[in-house]
């Protein structure tokens, strides 16, 4: 059976708050899904749709009942996206400005 984001999103509606986050494993396993494809849904669902879904290993995946309990959320993407970003730059030699779109001025 192929999941929908929606059905992603209807089984997250019932853990609302950070206090309620729900493991990828176990919301995975609710909706009939391995955790990468969760984690591709959960990833649509934010981008393409603005879900208020916040997330990290501690918390576990929820719907934000107010704004402020996704900074944590934002942080953790925040730092991540920096790793990786370090990562590119060590591994293809450019620096990270010019990885992240800044252009070089020309002398």
């Amino acid at each position: 059976m192929k999941v929908s984001r929606h059905q992603v999103l209807a089984a997250l509606s019932s853990h609302v708050g950070i206090g309620n986050g729900v493991r990828a494993r176990d919301l995975a396993r609710c909706v009939g899904c391995c955790e990468r494809e969760l984690r591709k849904h959960i990833s649509t669902l934010i981008i393409d749709e603005g879900a208020h879904i916040g997330g990290r290993p501690a918390t576990g995946y929820f719907i934000a009942e107010h704004p402020d309990e996704l900074v944590d959320t934002i942080e953790f993407h925040l730092k991540r996206g920096r790793h990786e970003l370090l990562k590119a730059s060590r591994l293809s030699g450019k620096p990270l400005l010019e990885l992240a779109g800044q252009e070089r001025i020309k002398a």
